[in-house]
């Protein structure tokens, strides 16, 4: 779009050569107008940049492109000659005749040396960027700078009114839309090939790149735009220079503090995500290697204990408890039999410790597969509660283990605070799951072993 706006200006100040319209050869009356040499060097840049798109990957069109590009070149290099040695070789005024005068009213439909210097820094920009070279684009890019920085003179002279600061030797002819194009082909060349070089960091969505669109845009804007505010309050009367100055420097520093902390806030509300984003790969990673575990286990034919002792160790750490344990149901006499704890000291793998059934809440919702939440001080006085709150567990949660409609038991977790997180519930209901189908197939070994 930048390139197209660009030819569109050459195109433009072409017609009003042609036409002898005043308003297309400078935008305003009494400034200096765009001559028609630098119109079609425009144009011819602009072709350029749009025939290396990549929708244009022929040889025709980048042999087209690289011949606009030193066509572009040529011109402004043969009008530097023209100032060094002082010679007039006839390519001023070869489209249309100059009525006005150039620089020191000597040179008419001649572009200013700084126009003309601008024109062969983006001649070889171009031709760079039609390189595949990496180091080549990345001059390229640096070179386009180089543009945008020879153009911020006259800009800030038309801005501010000052005629001195486009009206030096370099920049005495220098037209207002001839800036602003020269500005725009530069940023134009830049985004040729953004993947790359400085512009790499630009387009990221990395910190940096995030700073950059955000920083370096304001940092040039703000002064520019408090400083005109400033010079047209001064010229108001609002105010004299002293304050006009003081009035500025503060309106910076507040400008730029209040862009720093949102980029700050910014920034930082992004490293919780990413923070976020990493945590929850490696639960996800240590998700699936516990259960990879317990199905190798279950392949291999392991004890049950044994399987849950090497899952419950990786679970407990994963969900942040201080006990974990494999609760075996005996639905006939009421009552729960530990087949393998884990907590933050000891564990016990030996079947043999029982309890209670009621300890871990509604067994008909146990069945239909609802998890169940238990407060422990909310149950009856009793040695095993009492052995809970000692090991600091204050709340915890039964996640049914059911084997092909049958309940075989409950996973147990909890600790001090009442929060289950649903990514914790889902883990929990995944390991039940794996559990629940070691038991029931060593069940089914015992079965087939005794029938034999």
């Amino acid at each position: 779009m930048l390139a197209l706006a660009v030819g569109l200006t050459g195109v433009l100040v072409l017609v009003g050569w042609a036409s002898d319209i005043a308003s297309l050869k400078s935008v305003l009356p009494g400034l200096a107008t765009m001559k028609a040499n630098t119109a079609a060097a425009f144009l011819l840049a602009s072709l350029c940049i749009v025939l290396q798109d990549r929708g244009f990957s022929g040889r025709l069109s980048r042999g087209v492109a690289r011949a606009s590009a030193v066509a572009v070149g040529l011109v402004a290099g043969l009008t530097l000659f023209e100032y060094l040695v002082g010679w007039s070789i006839g390519i001023d005024e070869i489209l249309f005749h100059d009525s006005g005068s150039g620089p020191h009213g000597v040179y008419p439909g001649r572009m200013s040396p700084a126009t003309a210097l601008s024109f062969v820094v983006a001649s070889l920009a171009l031709l760079l960027q039609t390189s595949v070279m990496p180091r080549c684009q990345i001059a390229a890019q640096v070179l386009a700078l180089m543009i945008g920085l020879t153009t911020l003179l006259p800009l800030l002279g038309y801005l501010y009114g000052v005629p001195e600061m486009y009206g030096v030797f370099l920049y005495a002819s220098v037209a207002l839309h001839t800036a602003v194009a020269l500005l725009l082909l530069g940023i134009a060349i830049l985004f040729m090939r953004p993947d790359v070089g400085p512009m790499r960091i630009v387009i990221a969505r990395s910190a940096g790149g995030q700073v950059a669109r955000r920083l370096v845009p304001a940092g040039v804007l703000t002064p520019l735009i408090l400083g005109w505010l400033r010079w047209k309050g001064e010229e108001a009367g609002f105010y004299g220079t002293t304050f006009g100055l003081a009035l500025m420097v503060f309106s910076c520093t507040v400008v730029l503090v209040v862009l720093v902390w949102t980029t700050a806030a910014l920034l930082h509300g992004s490293d919780i995500r990413r923070q976020g984003a990493t945590d929850s790969l490696a639960t996800a990673t240590e998700r699936l290697r516990i259960l990879h575990e317990i199905d190798r286990a279950i392949i291999a034919a392991k004890a049950p204990a044994a399987i849950a002792e090497g899952a419950l160790r990786a679970l407990r750490d994963l969900l942040g408890v201080p006990r974990v344990i494999v609760n075996l149901f005996d639905l006939e006499a009421g009552e729960a039999e530990w087949l393998a704890a884990v907590g933050r000291r000891r564990s016990y793998l030996e079947p043999g410790f029982r309890y209670p059934l009621s300890l871990l809440g509604d067994v008909a919702a146990l069945r239909r597969g609802e998890a169940q939440v238990i407060d422990v001080v909310a149950q009856p006085s009793s040695r095993h509660a009492d052995a809970l709150l000692q090991s600091g567990v204050r709340w915890f949660m039964v996640v049914p283990m059911i084997a092909d409609g049958e309940l075989l038991g409950g996973l147990s977790f909890g600790g001090e605070p009442a929060e289950f997180p649903p990514e914790h519930v889902v883990i929990a209901k995944e390991v039940a799951i794996q559990l629940a189908i070691a038991i029931a197939q060593a069940r089914l070994r015992e079965r087939v072993t005794a029938a034999e």
